[in-house]
């Protein structure tokens, strides 16, 4: 099996998602529910910024639990410069815990 195809199977389970058995060329989404598609990529690596960015913000959580015994999840942000538009990434398992029913964690 291919491992982009596990990515896919995991990422359904984690959110709690269909995901789509596609066959060859089909234009349809990797895992979807009633109000989010998801694009699954699988990578060696992610791009420098966003590792970065994920390791400066873990950083700034470990201080932050050393002050105030608080855990923090960790969003990254991002912003194409000369545009409106505006991304945020986070651990798929950061994003089940707040939007999916049955994962949801009481606060």
């Amino acid at each position: 099996m291919k491992a982009w195809i596990n990515t896919e199977k995991k990422i359904a389970e984690i959110l709690g998602m269909t995901r789509t058995h596609k066959v060859m060329y089909q234009s349809v989404p990797d895992v979807y529910d009633d109000n989010f598609v998801v694009e699954c990529k699988e990578r060696k690596t992610f791009p420098q910024l966003i590792a970065k960015s994920f390791e400066q913000a873990m950083e700034y959580v470990e201080a932050l639990k050393k002050e105030d015994g608080k855990s923090r999840d960790i969003i990254v942000a991002l912003h194409p410069l000369n545009t409106r538009k505006y991304y945020v990434i986070m651990e798929a398992e950061v994003f089940a815990k707040y939007y999916v029913p049955s994962k949801k964690t009481t606060k």
